[in-house]
């Protein structure tokens, strides 16, 4: 009897045993999957966050209705982008909305009219529309503060004008003149310290600026030309993140403006 309960007990200990690796394998072979599956997972965040950081700043206005498809394409440089100076930085302000259309809002910080014709089809490539009824061209500022002559400037805005035409099949290209730089001032010691460089310089190239908007003006057969929308902000420094600049409210109120212009045009 002795020996049977020995035998049984040590047939019951080996099944326990048994048990006890299935489950432990079972266990690790989960845990393993789970931990691929967020290494992954994070893996998978480093890449859109590469991919971010890479892109320019892209803005798009929500649809109300999802099958609407966005039929408008604002191109430009920061001013597009919706880019401000604030206290610790760059930040941007999303002004599409107040334009009240379904937008997309291509905006490269920094560029100019040649860096967009020479980057077209890098531009243009992860834009996903393949049909923009209308288009908003806001280039020029960073030519101006580069110095480049405006004979190329127009140049290069017509050629990227024909260029959005032949692609897209756009029927109007809109062209924003380049704003004159304000007469911003800043009270906030960071930002005085940061403006007072090249504010003061910039403002000397007004009446290039002026001669650049005039010849441009004449030259665009097949395209618009709107009025400065940036002169309806010219009502002191509250709307102004530096002279170049609007802050955020300065940029919701720019966006009124441009609807307002192209409600009686479109």
């Amino acid at each position: 009897y002795v020996r049977e309960f020995k035998k049984k007990k040590k047939k019951k200990k080996k099944n326990s045993s048994i048990l006890h690796t299935m489950y432990t394998t079972r266990l690790l072979v989960t845990l393993s999957g789970l931990g691929m599956a967020m290494v992954g997972w994070w893996l998978g965040c480093i890449e859109i966050i590469g991919e971010v950081k890479a892109e320019p700043i892209v803005q798009k206005t929500r649809e109300r209705k999802k099958e609407r498809t966005v039929n408008w394409l604002f191109l430009g440089d920061s001013l597009v982008a919706g880019a401000m100076f604030a206290k610790h930085g760059l930040k941007y302000a999303p002004w599409g909305e107040q334009v009240g259309r379904n937008i997309d809002m291509k905006g490269f910080p920094g560029w100019t009219s040649k860096a967009i014709l020479e980057n077209f089809e890098a531009v243009t490539t992860k834009i996903p529309q393949t049909t923009y009824t209308h288009c908003l061209i806001m280039l020029g500022t960073n030519d101006v503060v580069q110095r480049h002559p405006i004979e190329s400037t127009v140049s290069n805005i017509q050629k990227i004008s024909q260029k959005i035409k032949d692609r897209y099949n756009t029927t109007i290209v809109f062209h924003h003149p380049v704003p004159e730089i304000s007469s911003f001032t800043p009270t906030n010691s960071a930002v005085k310290k940061a403006t007072s460089q090249y504010c003061p310089s910039l403002r000397s190239q007004n009446p290039k600026i002026r001669s650049l908007n005039e010849l441009l003006s004449n030259s665009l057969p097949r395209g618009v030309m709107l009025k400065d929308s940036f002169k309806g902000l010219e009502i002191g420094n509250e709307l102004w993140s530096d002279c170049v600049h609007p802050n955020e409210n300065g940029y919701r109120k720019l966006g009124g403006l441009v609807r307002d212009q192209l409600k009686g045009l479109v």
